[in-house]
């Protein structure tokens, strides 16, 4: 997941804190404003508090290298001289779909099978 913060504070003297996220194939924003003198720690807490709980959690990376290893076992003897991306080719596919099954989403982008 990739992701960005930003905190402003306003003339006005209210605090706003800003999150935007970047998480599977999907932009995210929360937006927490304090007004005044309110704590800004509630804001900070508030844009901290977003949790994933789709099967793409913490131990994704994980989850792909599994698969990763499966489809390379998969196509193991296409693995020769002169096969080299063909046999990439079919890991990226089979890694792909894979990932698609888990999480009944369709994704373009190719997953290295590096």
């Amino acid at each position: 997941m990739f992701g960005r913060n930003l905190s402003i504070v306003a003339t006005d003297g209210s605090h706003s804190t800003i999150a935007v996220f970047f998480y599977m194939g999907r932009l995210y924003e929360i937006e927490g404003t304090a007004l005044g003198d309110d704590a800004n720690s509630d804001v900070v807490r508030f844009t901290q508090s977003l949790v994933f709980t789709d099967k793409a959690n913490a131990t994704w990376p994980q989850v792909v290298e599994r698969f990763r290893g499966e489809c390379r076992r998969q196509f193991g003897n296409q693995r020769g001289p002169g096969q080299v991306e063909t046999f990439r080719d079919r890991v990226r596919d089979c890694v792909l779909e894979k990932v698609r099954a888990e999480t009944g989403r369709n994704f373009s982008a190719p997953v290295s099978t590096r």
